[in-house]
């Protein structure tokens, strides 16, 4: 199981080996400045994408960055004041 795929801002890099089809429980939340959302930046580097949307997943995100604010800033490299 992928966690996440990182792109780099620059659209030009992946940082692990793409598979050719990627289910997706949801879309991320997080969608760097001028950035794809993840399923539109796998597509366009040609990987089928079956996205699920998943509630119960959708909520368990919604609720991790609501009660750990600080982890999620550290996990998407945003730095708090």
């Amino acid at each position: 199981m992928i966690r996440s795929i990182a792109v780099s801002a620059e659209r030009d890099q992946v940082l692990i080996p793409l598979p050719s089809r990627l289910v997706l429980l949801d879309r991320d939340v997080f969608v760097p400045e001028g950035g794809l959302l993840a399923d539109e930046a796998l597509h366009e580097r040609g990987v089928e994408v079956v996205l699920l949307d998943d509630p119960d997943c959708i909520a368990l995100m919604e609720r991790f960055i609501r009660e750990q604010p600080a982890l999620w800033n550290e996990d998407i490299a945003v730095e708090e004041d």
